[in-house]
């Protein structure tokens, strides 16, 4: 199999976690409850980052209000193929993922299951309906922020947030393994969910390995991209984000001048 996700291209304007949430302590193990969660399995597609948006928003909301949650990833991928501009052979990318749950979110998985007899062509058309649309809106995420890539870093973020949406290069280690290792031969990009955590690993949940769902990545393993949903209001998210805009205006602007 295959994965071809890729790092969101680079925004200025994108919001980093140590911008709105200060350094705190945080303890030596911790694990989100997940004793409730079901698998959604991609089933070789290269849905990964739909499925990782269904079961990282699952668990947020399993987390405020209880109870089993499943959500559909056919649903979200389809909303994504709108926007990302990426061939569905292709995958996405974190930036279009939290796009989506910021201003569409994701319906519950009994309104829009997966079809596992379809072709990807047909999985990636447009087939939602009102009512999913409605369903969705429900589910959306006030804003989200891109963390740093390191484990301790994703640690912190692990215990503030619950959970934590990961992109890195998976391999020859990743298929029917409970501790991932670096690999030796290289599979591409894969977005996953990030819930837990020990002193040297970072437990994970997977819908491309149906023999393994759960995992843990080992100290070391490199993490290419990091983000989560953050809770504060949107006229401060607005105003970060102008900041942010002109400050890329400036670099231009000063790269120009530099250049002449």
């Amino acid at each position: 199999m295959k994965f071809r996700n890729k790092k969101s291209p680079r925004d200025y304007r994108d919001i980093k976690l140590g911008m709105v949430q200060e350094p705190s302590p945080y303890p030596e193990e911790y694990e989100t409850d997940i004793s409730w969660w079901e698998q959604l399995w991609q089933n070789g597609y290269p849905m990964c980052g739909a499925h990782a948006a269904a079961h990282f928003k699952a668990i947020l909301d399993h987390f405020d209000v209880g109870g089993t949650l499943k959500y559909s990833p056919v649903y979200f991928w389809e909303k994504l193929k709108l926007i990302d501009g990426t061939k569905p052979e292709n995958g996405t990318y974190m930036r279009a993922i939290f796009k989506v749950l910021q201003k569409t979110g994701i319906c519950d998985y009994d309104l829009f299951p997966t079809d596992y007899r379809l072709s990807l062509e047909q999985l990636s058309e447009d087939n939602t309906t009102k009512e999913q649309d409605e369903n969705a809106q429900l589910k959306v995420i006030k804003s989200y922020a891109f963390g740093n890539t390191d484990f301790e870093s994703i640690k912190q973020d692990i215990y503030k947030n619950k959970a934590v949406l990961l992109l890195s290069d998976i391999g020859d280690t990743w298929w029917r393994k409970i501790f991932i290792n670096l690999f030796t031969k290289k599979d591409g990009g894969h977005f996953y969910v990030a819930y837990g955590y020990t002193k040297s690993t970072i437990k994970i949940i997977d819908s491309a390995d149906k023999a393994e769902p759960k995992k843990q990545l080992v100290a070391g393993y490199k993490i290419r991209e990091s983000g989560t949903a953050i809770d504060i209001p949107n006229d401060v998210v607005l105003n970060l984000t102008k900041q942010l805009s002109l400050l890329e205006r400036v670099v231009k602007l000063l790269k120009q001048l530099k250049g002449n």
